[in-house]
């Protein structure tokens, strides 16, 4: 697993992460803007950036926009290998601090959660996708 910081925006997602590759030498941004979110999962503006991502050397800087004045500044993004291990961290990191969305299913992910640990650091908790498809097609190719 390896952490990532996650930025938040309020309509400039976009420019600064284009800003940011540019300042990095990087590859120009990969971007999901809200409107192209699969059957309207995601609520805001349509322009507005759902998920960005710049590599930079060999780590990333992902971010979004956001129309919530709460989710100015950063958290930091994990990705774990199983459901079972999200779940894990964020009940963990739940002790003392809020759960602002418990881990469940989403287009792009088997399990994702979002937490503020005590200490006030908040927490965007995914799983590899792969691995879960890896199962699914395992299973399928060999039932019981």
């Amino acid at each position: 697993m390896q952490p990532i910081p996650y930025l938040f925006f309020h309509g400039d997602a976009a420019e600064a992460l284009a800003a940011y590759a540019a300042l990095f030498g990087a590859e120009a941004p990969r971007i999901l803007r809200m409107g192209e979110a699969p059957g309207g999962a995601a609520h805001g503006e349509p322009r507005h950036v759902m998920h960005g991502a710049v590599r930079v050397g060999a780590g990333w800087l992902y971010a979004s926009d956001s129309a919530d004045p709460a989710d100015r500044g950063a958290a930091v993004a994990v990705t774990s290998p199983s459901p079972e291990e999200t779940r894990r961290l964020l009940a963990a990191l739940a002790e003392g601090g809020t759960v602002h969305m418990p881990v469940s299913a989403t287009f792009w992910s088997p399990a994702f959660g979002m937490v503020t640990d005590r200490w006030g650091t908040r927490w965007m908790l995914d799983t590899d996708p792969a691995p879960a498809a890896e199962e699914a097609a395992e299973a399928e190719a060999h039932p019981s």
